[in-house]
């Protein structure tokens, strides 16, 4: 178990990925964690997340991820996000008591939408993405600072780096939950 370490497992059902393999999903009986088992390395995970992923519709896909009606869609959500989290109001106040420049870091970024609305706000923001084609499209349409590398692999130290450090729809494509976290 990704979480706890336990071996034990109850199977709760398998199914078959867009390219053919069979994946298990089951509930640690520990820690009742429900995970796929085995758990896939990052290159086996990469595969899924190929540019089709972001364009062509899937049962767990996207029409076109980088159409402008999609980037609105999902900044409207991540706004009123940071609206329920009240983090506009702490913003106003960490900003009144920083007379420094603000960093943000979105980890698992996708196009970059997100890091392009902290840069909006005067953040020095950047994003960390491990699929090829969102990296590009963020690079070289919206001009934004991403870095195409596994979290986990990525030789960082974060002790006092960023002021804000996310991480939007996420988790549940990690290969690594809670090393990540």
């Amino acid at each position: 178990c990704n979480t706890c370490g336990s071996s034990q497992f109850n199977f709760i059902f398998e199914k078959a990925s867009p390219l053919g393999e069979s994946f298990k999903i089951v509930r640690c009986k520990k820690c009742r964690l429900v995970q796929v088992n085995p758990q896939p390395n990052l290159n086996e995970v990469l595969k899924y997340y190929n540019n089709s992923y972001f364009t062509e519709r899937t049962d767990r896909g996207y029409d076109n991820y980088y159409s402008d009606k999609i980037r609105s869609e999902i900044s409207r959500v991540f706004q009123l996000n940071l609206n329920d989290l009240g983090f506009f109001k702490w913003e106003k106040e960490y900003r009144l008591s920083n007379h420094v420049s603000l960093r943000s870091l979105d980890i698992g970024c996708a196009a970059g939408y997100f890091v392009d609305f902290m840069r909006t706000k005067g953040y020095e923001s950047e994003g960390i993405e491990v699929a090829d084609g969102p990296v590009e499209f963020a690079r070289n349409k919206l001009g934004l600072k991403i870095h195409k590398e596994d979290f986990l692999a990525w030789d960082q130290d974060f002790k006092n780096k960023y002021d804000v450090i996310t991480m939007w729809a996420t988790i549940e494509h990690l290969h690594k939950p809670k090393e990540t976290l």
